[in-house]
């Protein structure tokens, strides 16, 4: 998503770039590009020319959409999130620990944008920003 982000604005990157920038193979990335597109954070062109591209501006789109669009729920245990799974949940203290971890974690992922890590990155390339 980073390198989609990256070349947002420039019309559809092919999957093959992004293996060959990000040292990935093509069905990994293939695999990942399902839930994202069904989520709507990409989106694709096909034929001569096509490829892929973000389905939102990078501003619009966080961590958290993309973790969550990849893998489900950032909960830890399945019991933070359905309570029902489990008969000690409304008493159990790891429990707590468990849910103050997934709100952490959504906090984090939510409050950085595709936008803000274009930036870090850009940062980090340029001469003397820290690399």
């Amino acid at each position: 998503m980073l390198d989609l982000a990256l070349h947002h604005g420039r019309g559809p990157v092919s999957l093959r770039e992004v293996c060959e920038r990000q040292e990935v193979s093509e069905s990994y990335l293939e695999n990942l590009m399902t839930p994202l597109r069904t989520a709507g954070l990409v989106r694709t062109e096909r034929g001569y020319g096509g490829g892929y591209f973000l389905g939102r501006d990078p501003s619009e789109i966080t961590l958290g959409d993309v973790v969550r669009a990849v893998d489900g729920s950032l909960a830890p245990v399945p019991c933070v999130d359905d309570s029902e799974l489990c008969h000690r949940s409304a008493h159990c203290v790891t429990r707590v620990i468990w849910e103050r971890l997934k709100q952490t974690m959504e906090a984090v992922l939510d409050g950085v944008t595709l936008a803000t890590m274009v930036r870090m990155q850009r940062q980090t390339l340029s001469p003397g920003g820290g690399r």
